[in-house]
């Protein structure tokens, strides 16, 4: 907020201390006006010790210029204070976005639990009974495609994505962060974005016809079409939970949420349950 400059009229620059003394004077004749110079004075000695001596003292000049930087620190507090409670705002969507995303992933996961059950099944129906349907092969294609797409904004929010990186690895912190954050905003989200955009009709033509599949004994078509358009919608969503967070670690306001991977995550858990066994046979 720009600094507010204060405009005293004519009659403000006479002595605080002649007008301690018509108040004194005037007591009798004029009691509010004691009043008042009795109440402006307490508030200032509580608000504000220098203020309060230069009441006392009469200078004008420098009550003044003391009053110019209270009002400005004032306005600038203020305007911190509005921006502080918006970031706080979007940490909080943030958190929110994070917690709804880690549920989802979490939660699909165990569909590859149940892909493992149905390919098994249809194994051996189809070996002991020598009978199958085309329903038990495209239903493990619909639980795999599932796990790829709706832990895909876990995976980002994990930041286990696949990186080739070449370049930015050598560039201090600072710096990664930066791209990380236009990386989002200029190719993240535009991406995002034109998917939805296009999911949607795919998805909302497929429903309204009632697209079944082409092989023999095939399953239905669109709620496959609808993971794609969950996807992204849930892509797009974690993105910006990441920009919002993005902000906050180049601002100072939070610690770095990303998790930072030396090693592939498969390698790093392994190596940490290594570590684990190996600390429990100590014991």
């Amino acid at each position: 907020m720009a600094p507010i400059d204060i405009k005293l009229p004519i009659s403000a620059t006479l002595s605080v201390k002649s007008f301690r003394l018509v108040a004194a004077s005037q007591k009798a004749k004029y009691p509010l006006v004691k009043k008042f110079y009795h109440s402006i004075v307490t508030q200032a000695k509580r608000c504000y010790d220098p203020i309060y001596q230069l009441f006392e003292t009469g200078n004008c000049e420098y009550l003044h210029s003391c009053c110019k930087l209270s009002l400005n620190r004032v306005c600038s507090w203020s305007g911190q204070d509005r921006k502080g409670r918006n970031m706080s705002a979007l940490l909080r969507l943030s958190t929110a976005i994070d917690a709804v995303t880690a549920f989802i992933g979490r939660s699909v996961s165990w569909l590859i639990l149940v892909a493992v059950l149905v390919s098994a099944g249809n194994a051996i129906i189809r070996k002991a009974f020598d009978t199958s349907s085309n329903a038990w092969l495209e239903l493990q294609w619909y639980l795999y495609g599932a796990v790829f797409l709706l832990a895909a904004a876990y995976t980002l929010q994990r930041n286990e994505h696949v990186r080739i990186d070449i370049v930015t690895s050598g560039f201090p912190k600072i710096t990664r962060d930066w791209i990380d954050l236009l990386g989002h905003i200029f190719f993240l989200m535009p991406f995002c974005l034109l998917m939805v955009y296009l999911a949607w009709p795919f998805f909302f033509n497929s429903f309204n016809n009632g697209e079944i599949s082409l092989n023999a004994g095939g399953l239905v078509i669109w709620p496959a079409k609808l993971l794609i358009l969950c996807c992204f919608v849930l892509l797009t969503a974690q993105a910006i939970s990441e920009i919002i967070k993005r902000i906050a670690v180049i601002r100072g306001l939070i610690e770095d949420p990303t998790q930072q991977h030396e090693l592939p995550p498969m390698v790093e858990e392994l190596e940490s349950a290594a570590g684990l066994d190996k600390r429990m046979s100590d014991k």
